[in-house]
């Protein structure tokens, strides 16, 4: 199986649907300790963030699912690496290929993860810190 490595895009998909399942690849890649410290640190940049960034599950934040819409993260992200790489025709046809995604809000993502629509970038603020260095001092690279 290839491994492919990308960062999330400033550019989103707007829509989706309001039903939303939990990371089946992720839960079964990482450990249960990491994937519930994954999910605690979603809750993290929300709450430390000075953006209106979304709640719900996926951040690990119970609430209000009716404004809710997902998308799994390979078509929400629509910059031009994923427009000229062609990820949305390419990767859910692809069987061998594992994409993975490093997002400023979610930290981790699996392709097929289930993610809203949202506006934080690697270097804006979570709690005093630019998000990349927020991520690393939270030890994302060790997930």
């Amino acid at each position: 199986m290839d491994l492919v490595l990308l960062a999330c895009s400033k550019r989103k998909q707007c829509g989706g649907v309001p039903d939303y399942t939990q990371s089946k690849q992720l839960a079964m890649g990482l450990s249960p300790e990491s994937f519930g410290k994954l999910l605690n640190l979603r809750s993290k940049v929300v709450s430390g963030s000075e953006k209106n960034l979304p709640i719900g599950p996926d951040v690990g934040i119970p609430g209000d699912q009716v404004t809710a819409q997902y998308l799994p993260a390979y078509q929400r992200y629509t910059g031009i690496v994923f427009e000229r790489g062609r990820v949305q025709e390419l990767y859910p046809t692809q069987s061998n290929i594992r994409l993975v995604i490093i997002s400023a809000l979610y930290g981790l993502l699996d392709g097929h993860d289930l993610i809203q629509k949202y506006d934080l970038k690697m270097n804006e603020k979570i709690s005093g810190q630019c998000a990349n260095t927020w991520w690393k001092s939270h030890s994302l690279g060790k997930m």
